[in-house]
């Protein structure tokens, strides 16, 4: 994407003052109104809780969104393109160096991955073993990642001056954290993880070394890695990039980001979505019967509607499309996939969602696919964050290198007023 001053301008009248904006133009759907100099001039700040109409980072060029159409491009390139043919690290490669790599390129890439330090064994041991074995692998990870920088002091030091190792260290070393809380806890030992024949194969061979997956699950896990590596502002990565405008750690930010996408209403939708639909079976509930409940505000309906997108989420498409193979070659029933597809059908036809345009996001499916896979629930998040790993380097490197100020939204305060201290004794 690229933007540029347009010479156009918005007008902001409040009161008496009139303040003509800067029009920020942009090869997207919308234009921005810069209003950095609204609060100096006015008085006045903006308000928009959630920050759904803010653009808070400088123009980005890695990720465009179109909800209103249903678009995503990774920069430029179509998800649908880059889900049917491309590879997990070529399309890190794109997010986090801005052009699809050449075979010389990738194959430096996939090396450095490959080659960078794994995990020291005493320490990761000893690490492991400080968590219960009931501990979420989300609140495992975000520690850990946290970790990892502790045992990098050398990187650290160099991060400024030499970004990549940072990079490649992530890469090689997040998916056999994950992988290894896993073994942990069923096996009592950790893994390392090996990319070198694929890195969603070495990430099933991390998780179950002894056993023997067809490829389908290796090419399909590929591709939920694909869809889930970026999606421009969320939650998670306005986290990482916020965290990053103090001049914290790659380390730090991916740290924090892992936090916030541990959350319900972001990463562990994929969660919700399968204890929904096997809820469903298991209580003999209807369709209709879920529906009306969600519609009288008793119940959630998770996977289903999105803050951008008011149309077809392209990601969820995707993963629909691969469900039955993948059911197939695990030889598990379609009763999970069948349930989905009657909620999605009614949901689409149903005047109540059609009118708050709700429909499947990528979590509605991502977790048939995942369990298909003999991967465990409370690991479809960590899965979530090993994908959406290249977007967060992304978009820290570029607001490194677009020198973006340290994040510091206004407050309107609401509170008490300015009241006089009262020594305990004489309180009542």
């Amino acid at each position: 994407m690229s933007f540029q001053r347009n010479p156009e301008t918005a007008l902001l009248l409040v009161g008496a003052e009139r303040l003509e904006l800067p029009i920020v133009a942009s090869n997207g759907r919308y234009q921005g109104i810069d209003v950095s100099k609204v609060r100096e001039a006015t008085g006045h700040v903006l308000v928009d809780p959630g920050a759904g109409n803010v653009s808070i980072c400088a123009p980005s060029e890695i990720t465009y969104l179109d909800g209103q159409e249903g678009i995503l491009q990774y920069r430029g390139y179509r998800i649908e393109e880059l889900a049917n043919h491309s590879t997990f690290l070529e399309t890190a490669y794109l997010l986090i160096y801005g052009e699809l790599p050449t075979h010389a390129e990738l194959q430096r890439f996939e090396t450095a991955i490959a080659a960078a330090p794994g995990l020291p064994a005493l320490a990761t041991d000893s690490f492991l073993r400080s968590f219960g074995a009931a501990g979420h692998p989300m609140a495992v990870l975000q520690s850990a990642i946290a970790w990892l920088e502790t045992q990098r002091p050398v990187l650290r030091q160099a991060e400024s001056l030499e970004m990549e190792p940072v990079f490649f260290d992530l890469l090689r070393n997040v998916p056999a954290l994950v992988a290894s809380w896993y073994a942990f806890r069923t096996r009592g030992e950790w893994v390392e993880f090996d990319p070198t024949d694929g890195y969603a194969k070495g990430l099933l061979q991390a998780f179950f070394p002894d056993a023997s997956h067809p490829q389908i699950f290796a090419d399909v896990l590929e591709t939920c890695l694909v869809v889930h590596a970026d999606h421009e502002q969320n939650c998670s990565t306005n986290t990482c990039r916020s965290i990053g405008s103090a001049q914290a750690s790659l380390y730090a930010s991916v740290a924090g980001a892992v936090g916030a996408l541990s959350g319900p209403l972001h990463g562990g939708a994929n969660e919700a979505v399968v204890a929904m639909l096997e809820d469903l079976l298991a209580s003999g509930m209807t369709v209709a019967d879920k529906l009306a409940e969600v519609k009288s505000g008793e119940a959630r309906l998770s996977g289903v509607g999105h803050r951008v997108y008011k149309n077809s989420d392209p990601r969820a498409e995707r993963l629909k499309q691969l469900c039955p193979e993948v059911l197939r070659a695990a030889g598990n029933d379609s009763q999970l996939l069948d349930i989905a597809h009657q909620l999605e059908n009614a949901v689409r036809e149903d005047e109540y969602f059609r009118r708050r345009k709700l429909y499947p996001n990528v979590d509605f499916y991502s977790g048939i696919l995942y369990k298909a896979m003999g991967i465990p629930v409370e690991f479809f998040t960590p899965m979530f964050a090993i994908g959406r790993l290249p977007g967060w380097i992304a978009h820290w490197v570029e607001g490194r290198e677009k020198k973006t100020r340290i994040y510091r939204p206004f407050q309107i305060y609401d509170g008490q007023s300015e009241r006089p201290y009262v020594p305990i004794d004489a309180r009542t």
